[in-house]
């Protein structure tokens, strides 16, 4: 059975600390170039390709074969980042023999090699020097407490090319010597979380502050919830997903709301919509909006001529076809103007309602009647009388420099 890479799924960050997206673990035979096999999970039944290829946010599942393997760390480019001999895949290792609890700083010797590192506090672990440790040296440390730990080398070394490194809560990982350095190798994707803020995150909570996509933040002030959308560093975006005493008040009302009575997943068609007599049918907004829009419609003529020029009297009614297949709910009548006449110019429009009689028992003007397919003048024996524009007195029209037009609409 193959063993699974310590503190797997394997994990590898380039110098800068960032995850190595498209590197490459290429595995041999310990203190040899003679390749030697992982395997994709425990079965030991599929290999892995070698060099093995780590995804975008350098993560690949490397499990080891019995014996002793060298691990060799390139860049997608093949340069290579690290080179660790002598990874034992025998169940027999010593590696994590110990479990130690550490609550204070912590000089990192020899009796802890090979050991776990428990952290309970903010504190500080300081490496010996590399040169001391030697190729090999290893030993893994866990954040179980609420403040960050410190990596911390000795002097001018580093620790993944940086002078120190951070573990923040929650998050493990195994730091490794190869004889003259340091390397932190992140065991997980672990979340970071801030439980105990007193102010809200910003954007410089980000990555290079240890916190993901999907991090929780909770402001013990405010008490008010936190999610990062977006880690980016310099511009990292944080939701607040605390719900207001309005929202659940909302809630409330609609849960209180029975849809027992609705067909479960039926959408109402759209002529369904615009009927609005279905009771067991759900609405999307489009329908809606079908059905607000089917209630609004108004249906109208154009404007149509009784004759090219007004002459209407008693005896000649004029009947026009309006075309909209039922009784009109209202009608405009207009007259235009077709030569200059009592102030006004050709194009001039006036909009007039039928028999304006200017005094009592006058025929001055026409009335209006309408079926579903015509619409009836009734005219009088006078003309109507307008307002002329430039004198602002009554006046009858002159018939022939005006013609009378309808427009029928039903609402």
């Amino acid at each position: 059975m193959a063993r699974l890479s310590p503190l797997g799924p394997f994990r590898a960050l380039d110098n800068n600390g960032n995850p190595l997206s498209g590197g490459k673990l290429i595995t041999y035979e310990a203190g040899t170039t003679t390749p030697k096999a992982t395997f994709t999970d425990e079965s030991g039944d599929t290999a892995n390709p070698n060099p093995v290829i780590l995804d975008s946010a350098g993560y690949a599942d490397v499990w080891l074969d019995t014996g002793a393997y060298k691990f060799v760390l390139t860049d997608s480019a093949d340069v290579t980042i690290w080179t660790i001999d002598n990874v034992s895949g025998d169940s027999s290792n010593a590696f994590a023999g110990s479990v130690v609890s550490v609550s204070t700083n912590l000089n990192v010797n020899s009796v802890y090699r090979n050991s776990v590192l428990v952290c309970s506090a903010a504190l500080t672990l300081s490496l010996i020097p590399a040169t001391t440790a030697e190729e090999g040296f290893v030993f893994t440390v866990y954040n179980n407490g609420l403040g960050n730990v410190i990596l911390d080398p000795d002097s001018t070394e580093t620790i993944n090319g940086e002078t120190s490194a951070t573990l923040f809560p929650g998050q493990s990982g195994m730091i490794i010597c190869d004889g003259s350095q340091w390397f932190l190798v992140l065991s997980s994707s672990d979340t970071l979380q801030n439980l105990t803020a007193v102010s809200d995150p910003t954007v410089t909570d980000d990555a290079d502050a240890g916190y993901s996509i999907g991090s929780i933040w909770f402001n013990t002030t405010s008490k008010e919830y936190f999610i990062c959308t977006d880690n980016t560093v310099g511009s990292a975006e944080w939701q607040n997903t605390t719900l207001s005493v309005g929202d659940l008040g909302a809630l409330a009302v609609l849960n209180s709301i029975s849809f027992s009575h609705i067909d479960s997943g039926a959408i109402a068609s759209q002529a369904e919509a615009e009927a609005g007599t279905a009771s067991d049918k759900l609405m999307t907004p489009q329908r809606t909006a079908e059905a607000i829009s089917a209630q609004n419609t108004v249906t109208a003529s154009s404007f149509i001529d009784f004759a090219s020029s007004y002459t209407l009297n008693i005896s000649s009614n004029v009947s026009r076809t309006h075309g909209l297949g039922a009784v009109p709910d209202s009608i405009i009548t207009r007259l235009v103007c077709i030569s200059a006449s009592q102030g006004y110019s050709v194009g001039d429009i006036i909009y007039i309602n039928g028999s304006n009689p200017s005094e009592a028992g006058s025929n001055f003007g026409f009335s209006i009647e309408a079926d579903s397919t015509t619409v009836v003048c009734v005219g009088g024996s006078d003309n109507p009388v307008v307002f002329r524009k430039d004198t602002n007195t009554v006046q009858e029209i002159t018939a022939g420099n005006w013609k009378l037009q309808f427009k029928a609409i039903i609402f």
